[in-house]
């Protein structure tokens, strides 16, 4: 029988416009008021999590974030936090310096805020977007999971632009890299040999994440089903991008999003229907009702 339902956000149980579905809320809720608990497991930070959180009244139902990759998690009904580590110093200086070679967007995290930095190249792609698409002038310039553009004030109110590594803080969540799928695909392995100390996970095909070895979705998952005695055939994973696989591992039910890469889904149990399908409302009912 399954207990949990563990599910990733971006291209997942978010659809294009970055909602939760009518259809995949009902059965969220659903499983919720029938005693299964919710594990929205992202890349993104609990205060980008917090809004669906609210919207699916996660904390009335005992619910947890696995966040940033599995950096860190939180019980969302008693508000504990336990944060496992983050990328240090030296490590920052390390990977900034060799993304800059790489003519393309790097995004430094920590917590509520963003330290960006682009080429000239990149930048004249999101003017051209940003006039495309008729966007106020308050829009924010960063990068987002689909498009050269994306707004993601709603987790991270303060954005910065940098220059070097000196001004970054001496600890961050991740680094992100972004830029052309295609591109992003031909240095994924020399980079992933160069940063061997790192967790290098590509969660849309756009980018490449860097976390702390050892860091992982499948390895906070891990830690969770231990403490609360939860066995590997109790649980439903849904995720499309590469840091999901890693929770795969850890379970005997895996679903793999229609949308997502091949290779995604061939490490997983089972497939669904895209995110603009209600994919994992789908997936929710072939194995929990």
């Amino acid at each position: 029988m399954i207990k949990w339902i563990v599910t990733d956000m971006d291209g997942t149980l978010l659809n294009s416009q970055d909602q939760i579905s009518s259809r995949n809320k009902a059965v969220l809720m659903k499983c919720q008021q029938q005693g299964i608990k919710l594990i929205l497991a992202s890349g993104r930070s609990q205060y980008r999590l917090y809004p669906y959180a609210q919207a699916l009244d996660m904390k009335k139902y005992d619910g947890y974030f696995i966040e940033v990759n599995g950096m860190a998690y939180r019980h969302l009904q008693s508000n504990e936090r336990v944060l496992f580590k983050r990328l240090n110093h030296e490590q920052i200086v390390a990977v900034f310096n060799e993304l800059k070679k790489y003519g393309g967007e790097i995004q430094c995290y920590l917590d509520d805020t963003i330290y960006m930095a682009m080429t000239p190249w990149v930048f004249a792609q999101k003017q051209k977007e940003r006039k495309e698409l008729q966007l106020p002038d308050d829009y924010p310039w960063t990068g987002g999971a689909w498009g050269w553009l994306g707004d993601t004030r709603n987790g991270y109110p303060y954005i910065h632009w940098v220059y070097s590594a000196a001004q970054l803080p001496r600890e961050l969540n991740k680094i992100t890299f972004m830029r052309e799928p295609e591109y992003v695909t031909s240095i994924m392995a020399e980079l992933s040999e160069r940063f061997a100390d790192c967790e290098l996970v590509r969660p849309v095909p756009r980018a490449i994440e860097f976390s702390p070895k050892g860091i992982t979705k499948g390895s906070c998952l891990e830690k969770l089903m231990k403490d609360e005695n939860i066995g590997v055939d109790e649980v439903l994973v849904i995720g499309d991008g590469e840091n999901d696989i890693d929770m795969f591992s850890k379970v005997k039910y895996s679903v793999a999003m229609g949308n997502a890469e091949a290779y995604v889904k061939e490490r997983a149990y089972d497939l669904t229907l895209s995110n603009d399908e209600d994919g994992v409302a789908a997936a929710i009912e072939k194995y929990c009702f």
